[in-house]
C-alpha cells in the first residue's frame, strides 16, 4: 500500500540512499547536497509497505512575473528507485506535493528536466516550457577576442553582493528571486565540483571546467562590463580550449552570438495564474532561470 507524506529527519539516511541509487551519484556528492540545502519541510516521499521508494524536494524560491511576486517552488532531486519506476509513483507524489503547496498558498512550481523524455513526462503533468537561456559556444580564439583588459582590482564577492547584483540586473523584467541561501548553495555546489565563481564590480560567472571545456553556467553582468568579466574568466582558466556560456537572452552583449532556447518548465498551482503564464508566453518576455541546480 502506498502512502504520501512530508519526510522526517529520521528518513534522511534512507532518502540519501535512494538518491545515490536513482542518480548514480557517489555518497560524497549526496552528502554535500543534504548538508547544505535539504529542508525536510519541503521534502516529500512516497512509501510502499513502509519503505520510501520515491522522493522529491520543493525549494521555496519566489518568482517575479508581470511586476508581481509569486510564492513558488523549485522541484529538485525528484527520483524513484529503479525497480519501482514506470508505475506512476512519481506522478502521484508530485500531485500530492502540489496539492499540499496549493493549500499553503503556493502559486507556481517550476523545474529543469534533464532529458527530452522528462520534458514529455512533465508536459503530461501540466508543466509548460517557460524560462529561456541563451547558450553560446566559443573557441579559445573567439572567446579571447571578446575580452577586454581593465585596471586590475581584486573583487572579494559575497553571497549577499551576488544577490544584490542579480536584483540590480534583472529587477525590471520577469525574474527568479533567488535568496542569499539559494545563491550560496549554487556557488558552493559548483565549487564542490572544482568550479569557481569569477566576479567584477558589475557581474559574475559561475564556471566549471571539464577537460578542455569550460562551462560558464551562469553569466550575469551589465553589458558594459561583460568584456572585462570575460577577461577575468579567460585568465582564471588558462588551459581551457573551448567555452560554453549560458546567459540571459536579454543580454545585448551577446546579441550576435549563440541561440536562445527554453530551459526550464513551470506549472501554475492556481487556476487564476494560468493567465499570468499565457500573458508572458504571448509577450515572449521569458524569465531567465540562471543558477539552476542541474
Amino acid at each position: 500500500m502506498e502512502f504520501f507524506s512530508l519526510a522526517k529527519p529520521e528518513d534522511c539516511s534512507e532518502i540519501m540512499n535512494i538518491t545515490m541509487e536513482a542518480f548514480n551519484e557517489p555518497f560524497s556528492t549526496v552528502k554535500f547536497v543534504f548538508e547544505n540545502r535539504i529542508d525536510f519541510n519541503c521534502c516529500y516521499v512516497c512509501k510502499v509497505c513502509g519503505k520510501i521508494i520515491s522522493v522529491c524536494h520543493m525549494f521555496p524560491i519566489d518568482l517575479k512575473l508581470n511586476n508581481k511576486i509569486f510564492k513558488s517552488f523549485y522541484v529538485y532531486g525528484a527520483c524513484t528507485l529503479p525497480k519501482y519506476q514506470g508505475k506512476g509513483y512519481m506522478t502521484r507524489l508530485l500531485k500530492f506535493a502540489e496539492e499540499d503547496l496549493k493549500e499553503k498558498n503556493g502559486d507556481f512550481v517550476f523545474l529543469v528536466p534533464e532529458t527530452e523524455s522528462l520534458i514529455k513526462f512533465y508536459e503530461k503533468l501540466g508543466y509548460k516550457n517557460f524560462f529561456k537561456t541563451k547558450t553560446a559556444e566559443f573557441s579559445n580564439g573567439e572567446f579571447k577576442s571578446l575580452c577586454k583588459e581593465k585596471a586590475k582590482k581584486e573583487i572579494n564577492f559575497s553571497y549577499f553582493s551576488l544577490e544584490k547584483l542579480r536584483k540590480k540586473l534583472y529587477n525590471n523584467i520577469n525574474n527568479v528571486m533567488y535568496s542569499v541561501r539559494d545563491i550560496k548553495f549554487a556557488v558552493d555546489l559548483y565549487g564542490f565540483f572544482g568550479g569557481k565563481t569569477v566576479a567584477t564590480e558589475n557581474g559574475y560567472g559561475i564556471c566549471v571546467q571539464n577537460g578542455d571545456f569550460l562551462t560558464i553556467r551562469d553569466f550575469a553582468c551589465k553589458e558594459g562590463d561583460a568584456a572585462y568579466l570575460l577577461e577575468r574568466i579567460y585568465k582564471s582558466f588558462p588551459n581551457a580550449k573551448r567555452y560554453i556560456l549560458r546567459t540571459s537572452p536579454t543580454n545585448k552583449f551577446f546579441k550576435n552570438y549563440g541561440k536562445a532556447n527554453f530551459y526550464g518548465m513551470i506549472k501554475p498551482l492556481k487556476k487564476e495564474n494560468v493567465t499570468v503564464i499565457n500573458s508572458i508566453l504571448n509577450s515572449e518576455k521569458f524569465p531567465y532561470l540562471g543558477i539552476s541546480y542541474d
